[in-house]
């Protein structure tokens, strides 16, 4: 695992979302570029003033796995479920438990937030690497689902396939995103506050 600084971390999620739709979309360049300064933009709005740990492209398939049962649950069906899955019906019981806690955890405001640091060990990372997976599948369908002809089960799969290849090319690194780390790229130009003329 290393660090990176807030602005790589970004930089390589930017690449991600550019590679993964080159290949599997017809959009444009231009388009693309939108989506990426789209997504990077929600993404550091999002993971403002906390670490983001890049997990490994295991962790990855386990949560795009982890959606599919959760979103097969109907709320008794744990058998069928362990059956479709070929795993035990207490994983399918363990399972369907951390997929609620994450959904509440998405819906659901904290009422005493408690603040991020860089310790907590390697459960706190667990838990913050699965957010921030499920974060960029979310803001990246969000934002292709703005141009014409992708609707939300295409989008949600570019979203996937994007932090698949963000956990498989970048995975182990880490970084604090500060608030404010996109800014406006037509921020407002001024020149000097004082134009001092020394010549008389």
């Amino acid at each position: 695992m290393g660090a990176a600084k807030h602005n790589e971390l970004l930089d390589y999620l930017a690449k991600s979302v550019c590679v993964v739709l080159s290949a599997e979309s017809t959009l444009s360049q231009e388009e693309v570029q939108r989506v990426v300064e789209g997504v990077q933009t929600r993404l550091a709005s999002v993971w403002a003033n906390n670490w983001v740990y890049i997990p490994k492209q295991m962790h990855c398939r386990n949560l795009l796995r982890y959606q599919q049962i959760f979103a097969d649950f109907d709320g008794g069906n744990h058998p069928a479920l362990s059956q479709k899955y070929g795993l035990s019906i207490q994983r399918i019981y363990a399972i369907i438990k951390k997929m609620k806690v994450e959904h509440v955890k998405q819906h659901q405001r904290m009422l005493f937030p408690v603040c991020s640091s860089k310790k907590g060990g390697k459960n706190a990372q667990n838990k913050h690497s699965y957010q921030m997976l499920e974060d960029i599948i979310v803001h990246t369908s969000s934002c292709l689902q703005t141009l014409p002809g992708f609707d939300s089960k295409y989008a949600d799969a570019l979203g996937k396939a994007i932090a698949d290849h963000l956990s498989q090319h970048h995975h182990g690194l880490c970084g604090y995103i500060p608030a404010g780390a996109i800014k406006q790229k037509e921020a407002i130009k001024q020149g000097p506050l004082f134009d001092m003329n020394l010549e008389n």
